[in-house]
């Protein structure tokens, strides 16, 4: 390794530490969220709601997690124009969102990709969603016809879609 990769892997192995404490908590299989709000982590697995931990992460911990993945990615986070950290955690392969000013406490969010690929039956057999909504869905894309999926922030609409797509490679 040229000291360019011993330097980039330092700052994972840097970043995993840091990480550590909810470590636990990502690799549950079924877990797609994992927020710290107030220093508080919680998570959401498919199909379930948002489930608080007894797991806490102070303050600078928050702001080392935050300060050391943009460090990484090679980019800075201007506190005045846009105090916020957009990207991936290395060796996670999970999207990361961390705010550093407007809010009392640096808030951070990650976005696990799931770990299958969830289908509309999935769907039904969770109780998200119903035989007739789905049989519906099928019927337009039989007929070709456009679906919008919207929602909030962490709703599962890429994961929706996804079980949107796989339906349609059926047909």
């Amino acid at each position: 390794m040229n000291t360019i990769e011993i330097s980039k892997q330092r700052e994972q192995d840097a970043i995993l530490f840091l990480l550590n404490k909810i470590k636990p908590i990502f690799e549950m299989p079924n877990v797609t969220d994992i927020w710290v709000d107030d220093g508080v982590v919680s998570f959401k697995e498919f199909g379930k709601k948002r489930t608080e931990t007894d797991i806490f992460l102070n303050e600078q911990e928050c702001i080392n997690i935050i300060k050391n993945i943009a460090n990484h990615m090679d980019v800075t986070i201007d506190m005045n124009k846009y105090p916020v950290l957009e990207g991936t955690i290395p060796c996670w392969d999970a999207r990361i969102t961390g705010v550093r000013k407007w809010v009392k406490y640096p808030y951070i969010t990650i976005r696990k990709r799931p770990s299958k690929i969830y289908t509309l039956n999935d769907y039904i057999e969770k109780g998200q969603l119903s035989i007739e909504k789905a049989n519906l869905i099928r019927e337009y894309i039989a007929n070709k016809k456009n679906i919008l999926v919207s929602g909030g922030t962490g709703s599962g609409k890429s994961t929706f879609t996804t079980a949107i797509l796989c339906e349609m490679a059926k047909y």
